[in-house]
């Protein structure tokens, strides 16, 4: 839910911030763009945590290209237990293709 999100992204917010000594001013001013976009917000926060710690972002660090795409979309489709949890629905082949795309 909404609530949820926010909850995690000030938890990761004010974690980060605390780990870069940053101000309250910057922690009022991200709170409020939380509230406006949750789930960007705590996707924000996740990419964060993960460059602080030194996590590869994306798929191609795992080894994946663009050759790779159609089969991680078809492999995808019928694992219903994830498709079905996907805020963006409906979810098709080509929704999936598009986000194996950009996550590389």
């Amino acid at each position: 839910s909404m609530d949820r999100h926010v909850k995690c992204a000030t938890i990761l917010a004010n974690a980060r911030m605390k780990r870069r000594g940053s101000t309250a001013a910057n922690r009022v001013i991200s709170e409020k763009a939380m509230r406006e976009k949750p789930g960007e917000a705590l996707s924000n926060e996740l990419l964060e945590l993960m460059n602080d710690l030194n996590i590869p972002i994306g798929i191609r660090s795992l080894g994946y290209n663009e050759n790779d795409i159609e089969e991680l979309a078809k492999g995808t489709l019928p694992q219903h237990r994830v498709t079905k949890l996907s805020p963006r629905q409906p979810v098709g082949l080509e929704e999936l293709k598009i986000l194996f795309t950009e996550a590389l």
